[in-house]
């Protein structure tokens, strides 16, 4: 009988153990890929980009660095689709804005403008 509650104990544990694994890896893939939200690296014009998105509803807000010389600045704008694929504006000041499409959660690509399109931007994250 003592045999039979360390049985149990150790199949308990161990069912227990991998559902806490399991639901972990789950709750992590699905906020990585849920959302637009995140810190964003790609180029754009040949410089280096970086841009930190919030999301909130098909509300986009953040800013964008441009290397060499850098270059920070605010941007707002919408995204047509809370999912994939789903254009967004995200306009800047003195007519800057990006013109993009999330292809994915984590991958965009699209256009920069100056006030006129400039040239091609492409992230992931």
């Amino acid at each position: 009988m003592n045999m039979m509650k360390v049985r149990n104990t150790l199949g308990l544990s161990l069912a227990a153990i991998l559902l806490a694994f399991t639901l972990g890896c789950n709750s992590d893939s699905k906020s990585n890929d849920s959302s637009y939200a995140g810190n964003w690296a790609g180029s754009a014009c040949g410089r280096n980009l970086k841009m930190k998105i919030n999301q909130d509803g098909n509300n986009l807000s953040g800013t964008y660095t441009l290397s060499d010389p850098n270059f920070t600045e605010n941007f707002q704008g919408t995204v047509s689709s809370a999912t994939p694929p789903g254009k967004a504006t995200l306009t800047a000041g003195d007519g800057r804005k990006f013109e993009i499409t999330f292809t994915e959660f984590n991958r965009f690509e699209g256009t920069f403008f100056n006030p006129g399109p400039v040239c091609a931007v492409s992230a992931a994250k």
